[in-house]
C-alpha cells in the first residue's frame, strides 16, 4: 500500500504523523549514500544571483503530506501552536 493511503486510514493526526516519519526514515536508513547525497544536492543549490536557496519554496509530495497532517494535528487540537510549514 502506498504511503498516502496508509496515513489517509490513520484516525488521527498523531498517527498519521508517525507513520509518515517512520516511512521516512526507513527509507533514509535503508540508502545512507543515496540521502547524503541528496541532501549535498539539495543544499547546494543557487539562485540567479549564486546565493543558495536553502530550499526555500521547494515543494515535495513528503512535505505536502506533514504539512497537511500538522495542519490536521494543530487544528484538533492534538498538537500545540507552531508554524507547520517550517516544521515540515
Amino acid at each position: 500500500m502506498h504511503l498516502q493511503e496508509r496515513v489517509a486510514e490513520a484516525a488521527t493526526a498523531t498517527e498519521k504523523l508517525c507513520l509518515a516519519l517512520e516511512a521516512d526514515l526507513s527509507y533514509i536508513g535503508t540508502r545512507p549514500k543515496l540521502f547524503r547525497a541528496l541532501i549535498e544536492v539539495l543544499f547546494s543549490q543557487r539562485n540567479e544571483q549564486g546565493l543558495l536557496k536553502y530550499m526555500k519554496d521547494v515543494d515535495t509530495p513528503m512535505l505536502s503530506l506533514l504539512l497537511g497532517i500538522l495542519k490536521e494535528g494543530r487544528q484538533n487540537g492534538e498538537f500545540g501552536n507552531f508554524d507547520a510549514y517550517n516544521l515540515a
